[in-house]
């Protein structure tokens, strides 16, 4: 479901799902029943739980459809954070109609128990059978495979940025797959609108120490707070390519915050190390993607998918690889202690001739 690694300010909701009060009402006692009861839907069986949500198969009784039905685990329901990101998927989801993202059929609440005032909130989803991408990272994947696949994910992902949703959580497990393989983007629980939360001065209002995300692809400026701006998608796209390419995300420390600390110090180890018969071309593509300064990486998400297009044709992509001159400047400046070392030796070697 939604992976985090540290919760954003809590925040009120603007009333769509009324939280108050709720730590009153349910008690430690009081057990929510395994299936809920949700007019207008028969449901079948639980599919899926997470740290904030958990996901039903259903049956749309008056369309007698298949669905997924979201529903706030019980913990959630006393946290106003938990409901506004709630409701900020049903929003986020429902202002991007693309065949690549899954849609919203309908948002609503139930009485937890019969005749009850406390009421609680669901989304009626579009039902994805295939499982999701991550069985497909277990190990490298054919290349056209991969390049296919992502250029549709990179299309929906350019969809969602034109209409202002940031998804601020892109990886393989919130990518899921059609009995045919078709992918569809889920779980927009993290959306946020582009230019969120900036001051007057242009500059992304945030605060400190508030991470939020799957560390393992979040972007550098992610991780500083600055996540309103589409290149953190973009960044996440590199790192699914990278994944699909080598069956390991480029950083993966002990922990959580070892993994971001790798993330901000280090350049990731070039796809081609680890699978020699990589082409050039798609190494480049993923680099790129992967640039720690998100001015270096692909402007849009299109761009991204042109160039995997490109690639599946057999035509020139636009990317170009990093020169070997600045591949030891950026070493340099991460490093200026030991370049400075070496630099020494040099001078004193060359001191002896």
């Amino acid at each position: 479901m939604v992976a985090a690694l540290m919760h954003e300010p809590t925040q009120v909701l603007n009333g769509s799902f009324p939280v108050s009060s709720l730590a009153n009402r349910l008690d430690d006692s009081q057990q929510m029943p395994q299936l809920p009861t949700i007019p207008g839907y028969e449901l079948l069986n639980q599919i899926g739980a997470g740290g904030m949500g958990v996901v039903y198969r259903a049956r749309h009784i008056e369309l007698d459809r298949i669905v997924a039905i979201k529903v706030l685990t019980r913990e959630s329901m006393l946290d106003r954070e938990s409901h506004e990101r709630f409701h900020r998927e049903a929003t986020a989801v429902a202002k991007v109609q693309h065949p690549n993202i899954i849609q919203v059929f309908d948002v609503g609440t139930y009485p937890v128990r019969g005749g009850s005032i406390v009421r609680q909130p669901y989304l009626s989803l579009e039902y994805v059978g295939g499982g999701s991408l991550v069985r497909q990272t277990r190990n490298p994947q054919p290349l056209k495979q991969v390049a296919k696949i992502m250029e549709t994910i990179a299309r929906a992902v350019h969809a969602a940025h034109e209409q202002g949703v940031i998804h601020r959580d892109l990886k393989p497990g919130n990518v899921l797959l059609t009995p045919d393989g078709t992918p569809k983007i889920a779980d927009f629980g993290l959306a946020k609108s582009i230019d969120t939360m900036q001051g007057s001065d242009g500059e992304a209002l945030t605060q400190v120490g508030m991470l939020i995300g799957t560390p393992e692809y979040m972007a550098p400026e992610q991780v500083q707070g600055q996540d309103n701006r589409p290149s953190v998608d973009i960044y996440a796209l590199g790192v699914m390519l990278y994944e699909l390419f080598t069956a390991r995300v480029p950083f993966k420390g002990e922990t959580p915050m070892e993994t971001l600390v790798l993330l901000q110090s280090q350049d990731p180890l070039s796809p081609k190390k680890l699978q020699p018969n990589l082409p050039s071309d798609l190494e480049t593509i993923c680099m790129k993607c992967l640039e720690k300064n998100p001015a270096k990486r692909y402007a849009t998400a299109l761009e991204l998918a042109e160039d995997l297009a490109c690639w599946q044709r057999g035509e020139a992509i636009r990317a170009r690889p990093v020169s070997l001159p600045e591949r030891v400047y950026r070493w340099t400046m991460r490093n200026p202690v030991m370049a400075g070392l070496i630099g020494l030796v040099l001078l004193g070697t060359l001191g002896s001739f």
